[in-house]
This record gives C-alpha cells, structure tokens and sequence, in this order.
C-alpha cells in the first residue's frame, strides 16, 4: 500500500484478506478493480514478498515435531496452497520444513484453477508420490471446501489465520493442537487396509 501511495490496513483486516492468493489480497486491499492498479499493486507485493518471505513467518509450536515424527512414521507430507510456487519452496525451505518432511508442494499458479478446487491437492500427491490422501489440513474454510472437493477428509487446526472460519466449515476433524493432529493421523494409519 505505501508504495502505491495508499493508506495501510490494520493487521487484523489484512488476515481476512489472506488466503485466495495476491490477487486477491491486492485487490481487496486496493478495494479496486482497476486492473493495471491491482496488477502494479501484486508486483509491487511479490517483490517485496520475495525479497523477504520468512520475515515475520514461523512454525507454530509443535508444528516441526508433528512433522518430524510424521515423516519418521513413513507419511508422504505435501503442500497444497494459493500461494505462488516461488514463495512455497522459499518459505518451505527456509523455515526447514522440507528436512522436516515436507516433500512436494503445489501451488494455485501451477494448476488452471485455485482452491477450492482440488487441482492443486491432486499435483501435490502427484509430486508426492502418494496415490491417496489420508487428509488436507487447514486453518481456513477454503481448506475445508477444498478437502471435500477432493473427496478427502478435511481437518482443521486451531492455530493458523482463520481457524474460526475452517471450524465454521464444519471439517470432519477439529484439532487444537500438533500433537493431536500426529495421534489421528496415526489412529488413520493403521485403520487403513
């Protein structure tokens, strides 16, 4: 907004405009639909972005150990997100969440549509090697909408950006912490044929 010329928003306002990609966020922010604005405004975002895509950006506690012991467990973690792939890998890989597990992503601008259509959920198994998916967790109800658009269970978390929108959604699981999302994880594991 400041390079624009335009005046910031509260934090608060801007996580409600977080999850259906720059676009989105941009436009929204802008509260335009002067494309050459918007598409200033999203260069302008993802050059910053870029230059900076963990700043402010950690796991939540517990969230590398739930991984850890997935992947130790023998779990295909994957990534399915809006975000731009550029920015999955980086904010993948510097935050350490590919020796984490982490060992796919798929991003909405690699597939012809975003979440919540499933596109992007399916090249993450893909790129997982998996065949299925035991679950896609989320914190948003574009998770949840995506999850039940691929025909999986959808759990959402309790930490996270919107989690009051991903419970309002009513997933299939509620989760409100790491560990808890490991044990059921576990408990599908071993119910599986």
């Amino acid at each position: 907004m400041r390079a624009l010329g335009r005046p910031e928003h509260p934090i608060a306002a801007v996580h409600a405009m977080i999850g259906h990609g720059a676009r989105f966020l941009v436009a929204s922010a802008l509260a335009t639909d002067d494309e050459a604005l918007i598409e200033r405004g999203r260069a302008a975002f993802m050059a910053y972005y870029e230059a900076h895509p963990i700043d402010h950006t950690r796991p939540y506690p517990g969230v590398v150990e739930m991984l850890e012991a997935l992947r130790d467990d023998g779990c295909a973690l994957a990534v399915a997100t809006n975000k731009p792939a550029l920015m999955t890998r980086l904010v993948i890989e510097r935050l350490g969440l590919d020796r984490a597990g982490i060992i796919a992503s798929a991003s909405a601008d690699e597939v012809p549509r975003r979440k919540p259509d499933p596109a992007v959920l399916h090249l993450a198994l893909a790129r997982a090697g998996a065949d299925a998916a035991i679950a896609y967790v989320g914190d948003m109800g574009v998770d949840v909408a995506t999850a039940r658009a691929a025909g999986v269970p959808a759990v959402a978390v309790a930490w996270g950006l919107a989690p009051k929108d991903a419970r309002a959604a009513k997933a299939d699981v509620w989760v409100e912490r790491p560990s808890e999302l490991l044990e059921r994880v576990r408990e599908w594991r071993k119910a599986r044929p």
